[in-house]
């Protein structure tokens, strides 16, 4: 396991230099100070060592016990605006969601993010069917692509608050609601701070 974590901190170090597509194998065994047979004992080839790696971070188990007394709604908002925070603090994962070219490396592109993300959802909503899974995963990339409207706001309490009125735009029209959800902002921040 101490290995491993080697090779997952010597690809974020190479990461925050380099173009994935510019990072090899061998760059990443010698910045991490491991064998090449240890590196193959953990993942395949270079093209499952980056699914695992986004895996990660798409799929990184955030909630805590209190979100999953929350309502449907509360829970797709919350999980929504924390979304676009979490992209925030990780640049690569950003990158990828955006849609960078410089980013995508052989399968990691939109129908791979958007598979894992349809999957995240079926284990927190799980009382909806496929076709609501894909419609809600469909809404969320297109919040996603908000990210990029960042830089019109003035101030970052502007932004954040386009972020919750957006996701709740998003939810009121999903869920057919009228009423606008409150979400525990600071909390959510928090817990992202932590990751």
């Amino acid at each position: 396991m101490k290995k491993q974590k080697a090779i997952y901190m010597a690809w974020l170090k190479l990461f925050s230099k380099y173009w994935p597509k510019k990072v090899s194998i061998d760059s990443i065994i010698d910045e991490a100070k491991v064998w090449k047979w240890t590196f193959y004992k953990y993942f395949k080839n270079k093209t499952d060592f980056y699914e695992k790696i986004v895996d990660d971070m798409l799929m990184g188990k955030w909630w805590e016990e209190e979100f999953w007394l929350l309502s449907k709604e509360e829970m797709l908002v919350s999980h929504m605006v924390w979304i676009l925070f979490y992209l925030e603090k990780n640049d690569i994962l950003r990158n990828i969601c955006l849609e960078n070219e410089k980013y995508f490396f052989w399968k990691i592109n939109y129908d791979y993010i958007q598979k894992r993300h349809f999957e995240g959802l079926k284990e927190y909503f799980s009382d909806e069917n496929d076709e609501d899974h894909f419609f809600l995963s469909e809404i969320i990339w297109s919040y996603v692509r908000s990210f990029e409207k960042i830089s019109r706001f003035s101030s970052r309490e502007e932004y954040e608050k386009f972020c919750v009125k957006f996701a709740n735009a998003c939810v009121i029209w999903y869920y057919s609601k009228e009423d606008f959800v409150e979400i525990d902002l600071p909390k959510i921040k928090k817990i992202i701070s932590k990751l």
